[in-house]
């Protein structure tokens, strides 16, 4: 007998908070029909994606629609099961059981619906073009290439003289591709963005060509690239520590650069939780990219960003998604590095052992105290993680957690073994929703138990008139029966790097916390019956089992010997991480001179330029650059051995040629 609805999917937990607030974090309020929302989709076991993309752009393209990598995708993923894609409010709907259209029975769409196994939801930034057949107007690939270096991030200066070549006068790209996916005019193939191949990156060098040199701001203004505009810029910097070089200097390792701008409003969403969907498909749009070349060569992607929630296993969709790329290639032809995080002292990380009863009771409870400060233009987060001690979940368990909270006007919200969501609105006459509380069992966000506590921004504005109070949210936790392992994580609410924002980091108030050591400096370790955590801040996109992670360093001397690790500088729970020989590297990375001199410095967006940037933003390209020179047989510099903040020892890249002599410069070191 044939089924009347299709098995559902797992949801995100963000969603019926995104509903509930009628989608205002992505930026406003269109009509049903204007509404299209993105998904990072994991779908079934012996599903694949380029199979789903052929499903959909033939009979469901109203509904859903699916980037170009993912239908023309290169022989060896043509199995991934993950994949992007721009979805119809209508068809979310579908996903989270309303009703579908008439005749959907067994046809198309319920098979679409059927394929996927778990969803999380991003937001629309660019308008999509379905892509009718494969990308083919690309410029020759260049010869002679052995290595590419992938970089996704903001702000990439493509007319800089550190990733070209010059020949006389003609300066000359090294990159083979560039893709603005924020791009209001969508061209090159891909469904949504802008792709300059590298015949139109040399056009927009020659058209720019002045008798001093090349003018590289005529060269952005030819290619409509508005992202380079100040004087320095993340992603330039870090792709400079990655893949830059003296074209002068005919030795220096200069691989080909594939380079992916990520859309603006990525980083408006100051929590970073629809960038997922937009690293995903620039690390496919890099391994098209190669995979366009004569010969397959090693690849190495540089994704210097990352966020301060989730659930810090490996198992969120993004990071399964980079799990299964890297199973696919192997360690010796794809790498993917990440940032280990700057959130070591940020206080948004709290860890409860709900194992023991107290005596005389039946249950433990767990009070956190939550500070959302004032003036907060945007939603915050608070992500409960709960993983059963001694057996994994299964998706027959169900929600036997407790979580109470408290606003500080004293209102107040509940889920338990009988409610799995609570609202809080607005005392105004629209009674919007400010705040939300919500518990789900096996969500699409991770492996485990999770309750989501939103809140609406403290500070108003045109998409939020009504606010929540500022102050301290009191969160009360408890059990009685199952014992659970509590992992609380604040999402990071700051703001990126030369963007403007109107966000303002909430943390943890605990009492049991030193924030100041007895000398007045900051308290690096943990404190003995604090719930605040130092150990176990790791970026919540690098904990899956095959990506390779960096975690920043302070040099102590003009020596190379003499280091410390950065006191921002996250580590994962050394009884948690994951460790896979021969196929992961984690290295600590100098980007601090010293106390002093911060940052590590890099070429700002014009050639000649050089700027300081800190974090372990800049640690990953150091990695990036070592991992790249070591696929192509480049001799390895000699290291040391360093204790990160868990005390792990692990090894501290050596600073290379470029960067030992532009930190003599600015020491005065001859």
């Amino acid at each position: 007998m044939m089924a009347t609805s299709p098995n559902l999917p797992r949801p995100d937990i963000y969603l019926d908070w995104a509903r509930a607030t009628r989608f205002r974090d992505a930026g406003g309020e269109p009509n049903d029909s204007d509404r299209w929302l993105w998904l990072l989709i994991e779908l079934h076991e012996g599903q694949s994606a380029k199979a789903f993309a052929e499903l959909a752009a033939k009979y469901a393209e109203a509904w859903i629609r699916l980037p170009s990598h993912y239908r023309w995708p290169p022989d060896d993923l043509a199995g991934s099961r993950y994949c992007s894609a721009i979805v119809s409010k209508s068809f979310l709907g579908c996903l989270t059981g309303d009703a579908l259209p008439a005749g959907a029975v067994g046809g198309p769409l319920f098979q679409l619906i059927e394929c996927i196994e778990r969803f999380e939801i991003g937001f629309s930034t660019a308008p999509f073009l379905p892509p009718a057949q494969p990308p083919s107007k690309f410029a020759p690939p260049p010869k002679n290439v052995e290595v590419v270096v992938g970089i996704v991030d903001d702000g990439l200066a493509f007319a800089n003289r550190r990733f070209c070549t010059e020949k006389g006068k003609r300066r000359e790209t090294r990159m083979l591709a560039l893709w603005d996916q924020g791009a209001d005019t969508p061209r090159g193939g891909s469904g949504f963005g802008r792709v300059h191949d590298r015949r139109d990156l040399d056009s927009w060098l020659d058209g720019a060509r002045t008798p001093a040199g090349v003018d590289e701001d005529l060269a952005y203004a030819l290619a409509g690239y508005r992202e380079v505009a100040h004087r320095v810029t993340h992603g330039t910097h870090v792709m400079d520590l990655a893949c830059g070089a003296d074209p002068d200097d005919r030795s220096a390792f200069a691989p080909a650069i594939v380079a992916v701008q990520l859309p603006g409003a990525v980083f408006t969403d100051t929590s970073c939780a629809s960038t997922a969907v937009f690293l995903l498909d620039g690390v496919r749009f890099v391994l098209a990219q190669a995979h366009r070349l004569a010969m397959p060569v090693p690849i190495v992607v540089n994704i210097s960003l990352g966020n301060i929630a989730g659930p810090h296993d490996g198992s969120s969709i993004f990071e399964s998604a980079l799990d299964e790329l890297l199973t696919l290639r192997g360690p010796k032809e794809l790498r993917i590095v990440l940032p280990e995080g700057n959130s070591y002292l940020s206080r948004c990380h709290a860890v409860a052992d709900l194992d023991t009863a107290l005596p005389g009771h039946d249950q433990v409870e767990v009070n956190l105290r939550w500070l959302i400060q004032p003036g907060d233009g945007t939603p915050s987060f608070l992500e409960l993680w709960f993983s059963k001690l001694g057996s994994p979940l299964t998706a027959s368990d169900r929600l036997e957690i407790s979580v109470e909270v408290t606003a500080p006007d004293g209102r107040g919200l509940k889920v338990d073994r009988g409610k799995a969501k609570d609202t809080l609105v607005s005392v105004s006459s629209d009674r919007e929703v400010i705040a939300m509380l919500s518990g789900m069992c096996f969500a699409a966000n991770g492996d485990n138990v999770v309750v989501l506590l939103a809140i609406a921004p403290t500070g108003p504005s045109k998409l939020w008139p009504d606010v929540s109070p500022g102050g301290v949210w009191t969160v009360a936790v408890d059990y009685a029966g199952t014992p659970y392992l509590l992992k609380a994580y604040v999402q990071r609410d700051d703001v990126a790097f030369g963007r403007r924002g109107a966000g303002r980091q909430s943390h943890f108030e605990d009492p049991d916390d030193l924030e100041f050591d007895n000398h007045g400096a900051l308290a690096v370790t943990d404190q003995a019956g604090a719930f605040t955590r130092r150990i176990g801040t790791i970026n919540g996109l690098a904990t899956g089992t095959f990506v390779d992670v960096a975690g920043s360093a302070i040099r102590h001397s003009n020596t190379r010997r003499t280091a410390a690790p950065a006191p921002y500088s996250a580590v994962a729970d050394p009884d948690a991480s994951v460790t896979t020989p021969g196929t992961r590297r984690r290295e600590l990375a100098i980007t601090e001179e010293s106390l002093v001199l911060k940052g590590v410095l890099a070429t700002g967006t014009r050639s000649g330029s050089l700027a300081a940037l800190s974090g372990t933003s800049m640690a990953a390209p150091q990695l990036t650059r070592s991992i790249a020179k070591q696929l192509v047989n480049w001799p390895p510099g000699s290291a040391n051995k360093l204790a990160d903040h868990a005390g792990e020892r692990r090894r501290l890249l050596p600073m290379e040629d470029d960067n030992l002599e532009r930190s003599k410069r600015r020491r005065g070191v001859s």
